[in-house]
């Protein structure tokens, strides 16, 4: 459970880079924030934000009081932390983990990020963003019980947060036929951003992709996803629709 120290302590766990180039794209395409506020002896930061067409990515930085050393109390514990937001008034799913963690020593600040899907563009809209206290958080095996050390008390509210990035999505609807599987599907909609791709694809040999045949009809494969009755399959969403039977 030690948590490691980030070569760059700036952008949570949830990005890695790869080449200084993507972490420059990062820096252009995410929007500073700079809200601060104080939990106890720790400070606070809302530091910047960044999105696309379904996703909304914040970060927040956390900077440590003097007797805070990075190192955990207990072997099975990791930092976490856990946030709700709302998005001009309309409550989002709540985020959170242990991955998305980073301590940076030299600076003495714990960076998070997450990401929320939003399922809508939000880029300049306004939000509220509730933190709950950074904790050290792990399951106790000989205790058989989840742990929670809290590093401050009571929740840090960030009002009338502006999201002022720039979506930067592009989407196209090309309707082409394309070559798929043994035969030929087409190509409805293609969505490219800096965060992700989104390729979809219908009729043609869509139709009973990973179905197998069983005495009723056809079914999906295990761990797939039904969409809808169109045949239809999403390249990054993962779903697999439904086709006649």
């Amino acid at each position: 459970g030690a948590m490691a120290a980030a070569a760059n302590g700036t952008w949570g766990g949830l990005f890695r880079f790869f080449s200084p180039e993507e972490e420059t794209l990062l820096e252009k395409i995410t929007c500073e924030v700079g809200q601060t506020r104080q939990a106890d002896d720790w400070e606070v930061t809302l530091s910047r934000c960044a999105g696309d067409d379904e996703m909304v990515y914040i970060w927040v930085d956390m900077k440590a009081p003097a007797d805070f050393t990075g190192e955990p109390p207990a072997d099975y514990l990791d930092l976490s932390t856990y946030w709700d937001l709302m998005i001009d008034g309309v409550q989002q799913a709540g985020g959170g983990g242990m991955i998305s963690v980073d301590w940076d020593e030299e600076s003495r600040t714990v960076t998070y990020c997450s990401g929320w899907p939003t399922g809508d563009p939000v880029a300049g809209r306004t939000a509220d963003i509730i933190l709950e206290p950074l904790c050290w958080s792990g399951w106790d095996r000989e205790a058989e019980k989840w742990v929670d050390i809290p590093l401050w008390e009571g929740d840090v509210t960030f009002e009338d947060v502006e999201l002022a990035y720039e979506n930067q999505t592009i989407r196209l609807e090309p309707n082409v036929e394309v070559p798929y599987l043994d035969g030929t599907a087409t190509l409805t909609r293609l969505d490219i951003s800096p965060f992700r791709a989104l390729v979809r694809v219908e009729g043609g040999s869509c139709y009973r992709h990973h179905w197998v045949k069983v005495e009723e009809g056809y079914q999906p494969e295990p761990g797939e996803t039904v969409e809808s009755e169109a045949g239809t399959i999403t390249v990054g969403g993962s779903h697999i629709g439904r086709p006649e039977v």
